[in-house]
Parts: C-alpha cells; structure tokens; sequence
C-alpha cells in the first residue's frame, strides 16, 4: 500500500490574523464525500421502494393481501371497531378491485355488502400527494343493515360543534339496494364532497351530499344537502321527489313533493326550520296533498318546539311501503303555550278498513297533548275505529319528578323501565268490532277496559301493573261472535318486573288470566320468573273434546307437577281446529298444518296422566336454561286409548286404527319400567301386542339419541287384511336392543336372540310353528349387517296361508301334491353404508326332513274314471342357495328325487354399482348372464296341473341348457328331450299317446325338431300328428325403437288322425298345415280332409238368459287389453270326404263338398267359399220320414249367411209330389210348401201329412191344424200361440173346421186370432181359407157362469152361454 504524498506547505498569506492554513486529514476528507453521497443514496433506495411498491400494488392479488394484512392488524390492535370479513377479493391496490361479500358487526349491529367494487385509479394516488382522497367509484349490488342491538336507556345527546376531516374528500357512489330494518331502498346514485365551502355559507369548509337517485315505495327522490364543518355548522337541504298513488275513486294519482331545511346544528341553542309539501301535477280540490312547517331543535329535551301540518287524503302507504292504505284528512299541529308545550291532532280517514287487507281501522281520530317540564299528559284521545269507540288518557312524568318521591337512599336502576318515570294509562273500548280488524273474524261488539301504572319507578325493580278486561257489549249484531267465535270474557290482572337492563328477563306474577274465546276457555295462575328461570302455578285449559289440567313447578333443579289430558271427542276437536285456518296470526301456520289432513277424520278417546318429581335441568333434551347440574325427575306417565280411528285419502292414504290399548312408563329416565298393550289396525293388516320391559334413555335423560330396551315379554299377533292367515311371534329369550345417534349417523344392535312364528287361519288348527333366530343384527352408520337362521320352515305353510274358504284348498293340494317337508335356512347379510362397497349376501335354504306326497294317474290314464292316487316322492335332496362374490351374484338349485327326478341348476350375474340414474347397487340391463340347467323328470301324472282345466298331461322330459348372454337379451342353448307324452280331455274326447318331443335351443330360438303324437289306438288306429318348427325372439323397429316381437313358424301334418273320440263327435281327419306368426301378422295355410267323421246334433241347446235380465258386472263394457291385435291372413281348404255323418233333429244325412275358408290382413273376419251337398239323407217332419232329394249350402262370402237350396219330399209317392222346400239364406230362409202338380196351400199340407187329399173329420183336422201350427212356428217343438201368434202380438192363433163332408173332406177350414182385450172381454176373427166367409165375434163374461156372445159379418146373432161344470 502506498503512502500518499505530504501535502505541500504554504507559508500564510500577509493580513491573515489566523495565520497559516492546516491541510484536513485524509480520512476526514473522505467522510466529507460520503455525507455528500447520502442523502442521494437514501433518495435512490427510497425511489426503488416505491417503485417496488408500485408495481406490486399494480398486480392482481395485491388488494386482496393488503385487506387481509389490515385486518389482521385492526384485529390485533383495534378490536374495538368490531369484526370485519371480507371474501372473493380481487383486484390490485393501485387500480381497485371487487369483493364479493364484505361483512362487519358489533354488539348486534350487522352491516354487509354484497357485490362490492372500488375504482380508485391514478387520479385517487396522485391526489393523496396533493393531500386530497377522490374515489373514483364506489358500488355495491346489496347493502343490508340488521340492528339486533338490545335496547338501552336514553342518555342526553351532546351538541355537536363541528365535523372537519383531515382532507378533502370526494367519493361516487351507486348501491342497487339498500335493505334497512323496516325500509328498503333502491337505485342510489350519490355523490360526497368534502372541501371549501361556496361564499356565503358561514363556514370555511363544507360537507356537500349530491343523491342524483333513490327510490323507495311508488316514488323516486333527488336532493342536495349541505353542512358547514365548522361552528356554527350551517345547513341547506332541498329535496325532491315524484310519487304515484291510488285515489279512492280509482285510478292512479302522481304527486310531486318538495322539503327544504334550513339552520345550524352546532350548539345547544341550534334550530332548524322544515318546510314539507306534497300536491298533484294537476291540482284539484279532491286530490291529496301534504303541507306543513316545522322548527326543531336537535338537541333540546323536546326537540319539535313547534309544527304545523296539514293532509288531504293522504295515503301513508305511497311514503312507507309498509304502512297501510289511508285517505287521512285533517291537521296536526304543535306550539308552546306558555310554560307548556302542546300538540293536537284531528285526522279523518276516508279509507278505514280491517288490517289484512293493508288498512287502517280508524274512521277519526281527536288528540289533545300537553308537556310541562318533565310531566306529560295525555289530556284526550278519543277515536272512532273498528265501528267502535277507543278514548285514553294518561299522565307520565319524567325521571327527574319521579325521583322526587323516590326513598331517599335509592340508588337509581339500571332498567330501560326507569327512563319512563312514574305514568300511569287508561283506555276505554266501546262497540269495537272484530270484523273491522281482521276480516275473516265474524262481527261483534265488544267492551273493554285497559289500566296500566308503573311500578317503582326510582325503585331496585321498577315493573309494570296492568288489569284489562275485554267483554262482550250488551247489544250484538246479527251474526256475532257469540255464534262464531264466542268471545265471552278476557282478563288479564298481573305484573311484570324486568331484572337488570334487559326487558325480556324478569319476573311474571299473574293473579288471574282467563281467555273464554273460540269455544275453549284457558284460566291460568302463578308466577313466571324468565331470569332464573323457574315458573309454578296453576293452568286448565277446556277445549270442545279436549280437557287439560297442569300444577306444579317447573324448575332446573328440583320441581314437581301433575298434567292431565282427558280426550273426549277427537272428531269434535279436528273439526274445532278447521275452523281456526281463518284465525289471525295461527291461520296460517294451522293451514300448513292441517293441508295433508284435509279430507282426514278422525275418531278418538284418550286419556293421559303425567306425574314427575324432580328439576327439568336434568333432561337436556328439554332445553330448560340454568346452571349446575341436575339430577333427572323421576316420571309416572299412563296413557290409554280406548278408540283410535284416523283415515286420510290422497296419494299418501293413512287407515290407523287403535283400540283398548295402554302404556305406562314409570321411574326415572334411566331405568324406565315399560309396559305396552295395545290393538292397532292399518290398512290391510290388524295387530295384537302385549309386551313389558324397561327402557333406559342413556347418560342423557329423555333423549332418544342413546339408550337401551329389554323386552321381557312379547306377545305380538297381525293378520294382514281378509286374508283370515293370524301370525304369533313370542320371542324364545328376552330381547335386548341399543342405540346411540351420532353425526355419522345412527348405530342400532340387537342382542342375539329368537322369535317363533305361528301362523293360523280361522278357526283351524294352527301350523308348525317355525324358530327365526338371529346371531347378530346391527345398523351402524347406515350399514346393515345381519347373520342368522331359519328352522323348521314347512311345506305345508303354502296350503295353509294361500287357501280360503271359497276353494276349500291350497295350490298344492289342487295341484295334487302335499307332505311333511320340512326346510331350514340361513342367512348372513351385510349391506354397507358406502355406496361404492358392493353388498355382501349369503341366503341358503335346504330340506330337513319330510317327503313330498305327488298324486300320479298310473293306468288311470286311459280310462274315463280317475283312480289317482298319492305315492311319496322319495325327496333326498332339496337345496337352493344365493352368494355374492363382490359384485358377482351366484345362485345354486339342487333337486333329487326317487320319482320327480333331479334338476340341478347354477346361474350367476353381475350387480352394478350406483350411477346417475339408480341410486344402490342394481342389476341392470346390460349385466351379464351364465348358468346351466340339468333335469330328468320321470313320467309322473303331476304334470297335468300346467294344463287347462279337465285335461290331463303324461311324460318323460330330460332337458340340458346353458344360459348366456344379457338379462335384456338372454341366450340359450341346449337340448328338450320328451318321450312317451300323453295328453287326454275326457269332456272334448280328445286322446293322445306315445309322443316325442326334440327340441334345440340356440340363443332367443327354440327349435322343434320333431313332435309326434299318436290319437287313439295306437299309430294304426288312431293316426298320427307331426309336427316341425321353429320360434324365436326378433328385434325389430317399430316408429323408431327398438322392439321384440315373437317369431313362429310351425308344419302341421295329420294322417287319418283320430283328433276326437267322443259318441256324438267322432273326426278322423288328415292334411296339412302351415302357420307362420311375425309379430302381429298370422298367416296360415293348409289342406284338411275329414277321413271319416259323426256329429249328432244335440236335441235341445244350453238355455240362454232373456233379454230383460242384466248380470251385474256386465252393464259397461270391458276396457280393452293393451295386447296388439292378431292381423290373420287365412288360407284353408277344408274337404269334408266321403264319410262324413250328420244326425240330430230328425236329420240324417251324408254331407260332401269343400270349402275354403279366407281371411285377409284387410279385412280380417273370416269368409267361406264352396258349397255343402247332402248325399241321400232324410229328415223327419210332421210325423213323416221326408227324403232329401236336394240339399245344397253354398257359401260365398259371410261365414254364417250361407245360401240355402234344400228340397225334402214325401216318399213313395206315386201321383201326386208333395215336400216342403227351403231357399234364401241362413239369416233369411224362405220355407214353402212344395208340390207337382201344383196343388193348394190346404191340399199340399194334407198329401204331406196324410199321403191324400183331406176329407174335414175331427181327426184329421186336429192333424192338419197341429202341422200347420209346426210349419209356421219357429220349430216344431213351439206351440204356435207361443211362436208366430206372440211375434203378431195375439193370444191366439189356431186351424179349426166346421162341417166334414160324406168322403171325410173339409169344407170350411178357417183361420182364427184372437186377442184378449180385458180380464171379462174377448175379441176373434174367423176367416174361411176355403170362400170369402169371415166373422167377428165379442165374448163378455158376465158372471163366472153367464157369458155373452156377440157375431157378425156372415153370421149375425147374440147368444146366451150358460156353462156348467161337474167332475
């Protein structure tokens, strides 16, 4: 390191008094330099900061970081100024930013804003280096102000002097609503400024307040305010405002208002003068209008020194939306008077009404007030309100003059009570009617009288005392009250002395309250004391079916009380509480309650009793406050239920009923001794319980969400609906269950333990019982977790509870099976809480003992007579099980058998969990499918019971199948083996034997290889039926879905198949068959031959019901299914052969032909077409064997309106052809008389019954006439009085002759009708089939033995008849 040169020494100068100059150190020198330096440095690093300042204010999140820094610190070192929060805040400081929901409370004020945004920007920074604060924006979408802050004694307000800020101050603000207790306000757009005052304003600076708008109610307002901030603080405020109204008359009224104020705030002494008006933009002498002048002093005892108003139907609600709609007219004024101060008022109101409907009951209103010092005087209030008169009066004076009587030492007390001093009140109701003030009460006057007076005001605890009674008057309109709601009396006589500075805590001392009102009367007495709290008296209440009574004392720590409940009537007190839905203030709240109940009824009688010794503190549940602890009362409740019968319709339909039933719980709540009976009944099931135990409610008293049961008696018995089936369970050890309710849940255990189930039905024997035990059964959580097992579960259970007393039988015996099977089961099962945990299932059940009694026809097969009979199964293995392997599901069948066989079966699928659509695991459509199905069933006769009625059904089948797929599309393989199948219809006369069946399937598809079937007799005798085909499930789409639809396609082929056997039906036939079903469309095809063929026609039919008789169930028509429809398309031949008999109704006859039978997708009903010949056959008719020498039906359309050519003649005729011939068609035959040569009607009838012309005798007429009577009756079995003479409305139609000629010939045949016209008078026409002879004949009946006869035409006479009779 070099040393630095010595500085060079200069002598000192000539004149210098000091002398020569020394050189400063080094290092001094250097120091020097450095102070120079400083100052630039610390400007430098002062500059870098702020610059580094700048730009993190200028980033996003800096806003944010800086609130979250400041109210951390206001926090920590002001919590005075109350808590503040603030969320979503983003933004910058520098630029501004937003914040979702700014929130600040203190003592129970609230204040927050939601949607708050600031924009300060550039000119905000830049204006606080000159010493100003100008926010640009300022808005927020809510502001809402709740005030919950307990009320507090008023104290003197202190002047103000002046209001100065640090700066000037200008800030715009815009808030979309604003919610404030009582008021909310809407569409503010302010502007704030603090600065220099203008000239002339009497105050250097000056807050100045610009609202551009507000809106509140129907009106929208504007003002501009200004305040000095120094004394004596000047103010001007000019406000105005456009309103809207209604006018009595109708319509809408707009209003304009205007308010200025002017004066000082600043000093004792500061005065403000107030000028208010509101008028219409068109005035008129009808149109509301507000005047008035006021001058108040801010900080004066009385503020208002004196005020002069002026209403012209004014309506209040149009300024404050919650007030009512009014037309007030009238004045109110306010001056002193001296030493007094005095205010008046009389108002009129146009608009009176009843308060619900947002109206002021008063009509007029007269008041008269006066203040000197510190005493009020409610000199007069006289008003005309709810068609009644109120007048009142009252004196108060103030703390200062109630301390003048206060006891001296007194020290002054802290309640809000206080500050009234000592007043006193009275109010006089006269006529007031109810209607007027709430319109849904029914009309009525009343009466009433109210006293209040204070208490002590200077006193420890000052209190209130108050006596009021309300009555009916004397004179009550038409329909009163006294109808409706039958006010007869309320009185009310107590105090009330708050404790401390609140007004709700205190003490209640009722001497006597009674409210007889709304048919139910309420008498109460006692002492309520809200502070400690602790209450005991004396409380009846007395309502229409309902009585109650309470004494006692209800306290934290100790306390006792008795309360009874006596339900007389339930469906009286139901109908009372309907009548109070339009009762004011419960109206409401009893219709919500009552809206499920509406259609309800109910029919009860109950009684309780409740008795406890001990403090309410000692049961949390209960909520009763106090400190300390509590030990729980010891409770005696006894309730009893001697009818209970709720019913409600709807789409949650209730049907309860209980009877006889009793509970009693008795000790304290930890040990609770239970005992229950009790008969319920809902819809369909009906119960019977009978149980004791105790009940313990856990470490706390009374609340249900912990405790224990042990049930040490359980008799339950319930038979669901008609079913007759009565079920018993009595447990085999005492049950004992545990509970406890916690945030996740519930957690629930069942101790292990059995039951035993009995079932009965009516009076027969009962059935084994079965034993349902369980190991474990728990809920935790929401899991359900169970293991258990089932013993000695019988077959003979499904008979017993399946059968009734209509058939007599169960399924199993009408399917011929019975036993003594006996099954015993287990399960273990657990269903998680987690949706996402699959459930986890293990179900078996399997045979214990017994066998299974099959009935089996043997050899009775073929016989018509049934010698059935029942043989034992020879069961060995009976076993079914079902387990889960995570979402797998696996089920197994095992069956073995001596004569039934064996079926083994294994299935399994797959569940799926939760999803949007199924809220627990499920199986759905897409789940997968696997299993296999092995049988060999023997040839038993029990397969008949899968056969319709009357049939019997014989076979072997051996089947193997596997099962794939999905369960919307299952899929199968394998094979269907049957051999020697019989089936057999004794009634039809059908007979089948030594069938085959092989059958395939694959996949939806079932394919019949063959089936095979002989008729009776064997192949040779009785034929034999094949057939082939194939059906299946296609997918197919119909109006753009996906649809399956059945697929069938079968080959039919006879060969001289003995299809029946029976005598009157015997068919032999052979052809061949197609059919083809897809979906709705059936087409068949096909050609049959009747080989040989004898139908016997039945002589007489099934009698049929007349036309005036209606079975009921029939009278409307049966709603049709919504299968689809069968579209046929038909296509065959039908050739009635050689052989084919037809007997019956004195025809025998061979028939021949063919016919065709049709059918068309578009015209579905059936049609024929061929023709039918009669082959040599003969018909009996009026006693004679008519041959059939043509029989012709020809069919051409119509399936039952075939035409007709039938001609039957007279055999062995040899001159003279006589028969009787039928043409037309089946629905309109036309019979006549047939004969060659041609030969009169009379003639032809006589060669056809007696082979020669007619010769008149008595027999041979009483012959022809009883044929003619055959042929025009509708068959020769009717009498013709009863046929054709009833078709033509008469009582008699009949043949008669009334001379016979030498060679037995007729010669005056005549036709004869007659008609009875009443009970003694008969009228008849005789006309002669031979001339042109008719007569009319009138038959009086005298007496029983006289009759007369009148005739004419071609006889006149009048005859006596005298008739007698003797045996």
């Amino acid at each position: 390191m070099e040393t630095p040169p010595p500085h060079p020494v200069h002598p000192p100068e000539a004149g210098d008094p000091k002398g020569p100059a020394r050189p400063l150190p080094w290092g001094l020198t250097m120091l020097g330099r450095a102070l120079l330096w400083l100052p630039a440095v610390l400007l430098g690093v002062v500059l870098a900061g702020a610059l580094a300042l700048g730009l993190w204010a200028s980033t996003d999140g800096s806003l944010a970081q800086a609130l979250r820094w400041g109210l951390a610190w206001q926090a920590d070192h002001a919590p005075g100024l109350g808590h503040i929060e603030a969320e979503g805040v983003e933004g910058s400081v520098f630029g501004g930013g937003s914040v979702g929901r700014l929130r600040w409370q203190q003592e129970g004020l609230r204040v927050s804003a939601d949607g708050a945004r600031v924009a300060l920007g550039g000119r905000f920074w830049l204006g606080l280096l000159r010493g100003e604060a100008r926010i640009a924006q300022l808005r927020a979408e809510r502001v809402q102000v709740i005030d919950e802050r307990p009320p507090r004694p008023a104290e003197p307000a202190t002047p103000l002097q002046n209001l100065v800020l640090p700066l000037p101050v200008e800030v715009s603000a815009t808030v979309g609503v604003l919610a404030l207790p009582g008021a909310e306000l809407q569409a503010i757009d302010l502007t704030y400024r603090y600065g220099r005052a203008d000239p002339g304003l009497g105050a250097t600076d000056a807050h100045t307040l610009t609202l551009r708008s507000l809106q509140w109610a129907e009106g929208r307002y504007q003002a501009q305010a200004t305040l000095g901030a120094q004394s004596p603080m000047p103010l001007r405020l000019q406000a105005r405002g456009d309103l809207a109204t209604t006018v009595p008359e109708g319509g809408t009224l707009d209003l304009r208002a205007r308010a200025t104020a002017q004066g000082t705030l600043a000093g004792a002494d500061a005065a403000l003068a107030l000028t208010a008006q509101i008028e219409p933009v068109r005035s008129t002498d009808a149109t509301p209008t507000l005047a008035g002048t006021a001058r108040v002093r801010p900080w004066a005892s009385q503020p208002l020194d004196e005020a002069d108003l002026r209403l012209h139907r004014l309506n209040l609600a149009m300024l404050w939306p919650q007030a009512p709609q009014t037309a007030l007219t009238g004045t109110l004024r306010a001056l002193p008077d001296g030493a007094q101060w005095r205010a008046s008022a009389q108002l009129q109101n146009e608009q009176a009404g009843a308060i619900d409907r947002r109206r002021l009951p008063l009509q007029s209103l007269e008041l008269a007030l006066v203040q000197q010092g510190e005493r009020w005087t409610l000199e007069r209030l006289d008003a005309r309100a709810a068609g009644g008169r109120l007048q009142a009066e009252g004196q108060r004076d103030g703390v200062a003059a109630a301390g003048a009587t206060a006891a001296p030492g007194a020290s002054p007390s802290a309640s809000p009570l206080t500050t009234l001093g000592d007043w006193q009140a009275r109010l006089r109701l006269n006529g007031i009617d109810p209607a007027q003030l709430w319109s849904t009460l029914a009309p009525a006057a009343l009466d009433g009288e109210l006293r209040a007076r204070a208490l002590g005001p200077r006193s420890e605890r000052p209190g209130v005392e108050v006596d009021a009674r309300i009555a009916p008057a004397g004179r009550q309109p038409r329909r009163s009250a006294a109808e409706a709601w039958r006010l007869r009396e309320l009185v009310l006589q107590g105090r009330w002395q708050p404790t401390g500075a609140s007004l709700s805590a205190g003490e209640l001392t009722l001497q006597r309250a009674r409210l007889d009102a709304l048919d139910g009367r309420i008498d109460a007495q006692g002492r309520v004391d809200t502070a400690r709290p602790q209450a005991n008296g004396r409380l009846a209440l007395d309502l229409p079916g309902l009585q109650a009574r309470f004494e006692g004392t209800l306290a934290h720590a100790d306390g006792q009380g008795a309360l009874d409940l006596d339900l007389a009537d339930g469906a009286r007190l139901l109908a009372w509480l309907r009548g109070l839905q339009n009762a004011p203030l419960i109206g409401d709240a009893l219709r919500t309650a009552l809206a499920p109940w509406a259609d309800a009824s109910l029919d009860a009688r109950a009684s309780g009793r409740l008795r406890w010794q001990g403090g309410l503190g000692g049961i949390p549940a209960l909520g009763w406050p106090g400190a300390g602890r509590a030990a729980p009362p010891r409770i005696d409740l006894q309730l009893q239920v001697d009818r209970l019968r709720a019913q409600r319709g709807g789409d949650a339909p209730i049907d309860l009923a209980l009877g006889d039933s009793r509970l009693t719980l008795q000790g304290p709540p930890e040990a609770l001794a239970l005992t229950l009976r009790a008969r319920a009944g809902r819809a369909p099931w009906r119960a019977e319980l009978d149980t004791a135990g105790q009940l313990a409610l856990g470490s706390s008293p009374l609340d249900g969400r912990q405790g224990a049961l042990r049930l040490d008696r359980l008799a339950l018995s319930a038979t669901p609906g008609d079913a007759g089936v009565r079920w018993t369970l009595s447990p085999t050890a005492p049950l004992r269950a545990r509970w406890r309710a916690h945030d996740k849940g519930l957690d629930a255990e069942l101790d292990a333990a059995g039951l035993r189930v009995l079932p009965q039905r009516g009076a027969s024997a009962a059935a084994a019982p079965i034993t349902l035990s369980w190991d474990s059964l728990s809920w935790r959580a929401g899991a359900l977790q169970t293991r258990g097992r089932l013993e000695g579960l019988p077959l003979a259970w499904a008979d017993a509870l399946a059968s009734t007393e209509a058939n007599g039988q169960g399924p199993l015996a009408a399917a011929g099976l019975g036993g003594d099977l006996l099954f015993d089961g287990r399960w273990d099962l657990l269903l998680p809480a987690q949706a996402g945990e699959p459930p986890r299932v293990s179900l078996a059940l399997e045979r214990r003992s017994g066998d299974l009694l099959v009935q089996t026809d043997g050899a009775a097969f073929e016989d018509a007579a049934s010698r059935s009979q029942r043989v034992p199964a020879g069961v060995k293995t009976a076993q079914l099980s079902v387990n889960t392997e995570g979402a797998r599901v696996n089920a197994q069948l095992r069956w073995d058998s001596e004569r039934l066989g064996e079926v083994s079966a294994e299935a399994g699928t797959t569940l799926s969990p939760p999803d949007a659509g199924q809220g627990a695991w499920h199986w759905p459509e897409s789940a997968p499918l696997s299993g296999r199905v092995r049988a060999n069933l023997p040839q038993v006769g029990v397969w008949s019971v899968l056969a319709p009625p009357g049939w019997r059904v014989r076979g072997a089948l051996r089947a193997e199948a596997t099962v794939g797929g999905t369960r919307a599309a299952p899929q199968f393989s394998g094979s269907l083996q049957g051999d020697d199948l019989a089936l057999r219809s004794n009634v039809d006369g059908i007979t089948f034997r030594n069938g085959q069946l092989r059958a395939t399937l694959a996949g939806e598809r079932i394919v019949i290889e063959r089936l095979r079937l002989e008729g009776r007799g064997g192949a040779e005798r009785g034929g034999v039926l094949e057939a082939s085909g194939s059906a299946e499930w296609r997918r197919v789409q119909r109006d753009g879905a996906t649809v399956r639809e059945p697929v069938i396609a079968l080959q039919l082929s006879a060969d001289k198949l003995r299809a029946s056997t029976r005598p009157d039906r015997r068919l032999t036939v052979s052809g061949q068959l197609d059919a083809r079903l897809e979906g709705a469309a059936l087409r068949l095809r096909g050609r049959l031959r009747a080989d040989e063929a004898l139908i016997v026609l039945p002589d007489e039919t099934a009698p049929t019901l007349g036309g005036d008789v209606v079975v009921r169930g029939t009278e409307y028509p049966i709603e049709r299914g919504s299968g689809v429809r069968v579209v046929p398309d038909v296509q065959v031949t039908l050739d009635l052969g050689d052989a084919f008999q037809l007997r019956g109704h004195g025809l025998q006859t061979r028939l021949a032909g063919q016919l065709e039978v049709r059918s068309a997708p578009n015209d579905p009903a059936p049609r024929i077409v061929g023709e039918v010949r009669t082959m040599s056959g003969t018909y009996r008719a009026y006693g004679q064997q008519l041959a059939i020498e043509t029989g012709v039906v020809r069919f051409n359309g119509p399936y039952d309106n075939p035409a007709l050519e039938i001609l039957a003649v007279r055999p062995n005729a040899t001159t003279q052809r006589v028969g009787v011939q039928i043409t037309g068609s089946a629905q309109t035959p036309r019979v006549r008389l047939f004969s060659d040569p041609e030969l009169p009607d009379s003639e032809k009838l006589a060669w056809l019954v007696l082979g020669r012309p007619a010769s008149g005798a008595g027999a041979e007429a009483a012959v022809l006439q009883q044929a003619a009577i055959a042929l025009l009756s509708r068959n020769g079995n009717s009498p013709l009085d009863g046929g054709l003479a009833s078709a033509l409305g008469l009582d008699a139609l009949s043949f008669s002759g009334s001379s016979t000629n030498a060679d037995g010939s007729s010669t005056a045949a005549a036709l004869t009708l007659g008609k009875r016209i009443a009970d003694n008078l008969y009228l008849s026409y005789e006309r002669s089939l031979a001339g042109t002879l008719n007569t009319v004949s009138i038959f009086y009946d005298v007496t029983r033995r006289f009759t007369v006869r009148a005739r004419a035409g071609s006889e006149n006479a009048i005859d006596l008849i005298f008739t007698l009779s003797r045996d």
